[in-house]
């Protein structure tokens, strides 16, 4: 897993999804964005072990709801979910968000 911050009262547009190298775990990996470690707050169930490309989630209404306005709990934690053993997988999460005038 890996955390960044979004400023309090901000929007959250939308996530880039850029997988570099595919993950090549036995089943399957999938990526994840959320307030904690394997939350689905804000993504969930990207597939990053097809060939490597730039994906964009589709997002759920509470998804779009919890983006909407980001309040007190600030963190942003990517976690991608391996099925057996990578050996190998890059993936780059960009977040685009406007800060929101209170």
């Amino acid at each position: 897993s890996y955390q960044f911050n979004v400023p309090p009262n901000a929007q959250i547009l939308d996530f880039l999804i850029d997988t570099t190298t595919a993950w090549n775990s036995a089943t399957s990996d999938t990526l994840s964005n959320g307030t904690s470690a394997a939350a689905t707050t804000y993504v969930s169930s990207v597939d990053v072990k097809a060939a490597a490309s730039r994906l964009r989630p589709t997002y759920s209404g509470a998804q779009l709801l919890a983006m909407s306005n980001v309040t007190t709990n600030t963190a942003v934690v990517v976690t991608v979910t391996p099925v057996g053993s990578a050996t190998a997988g890059n993936t780059i999460v960009t977040m685009l968000y406007v800060q929101n005038v209170n």
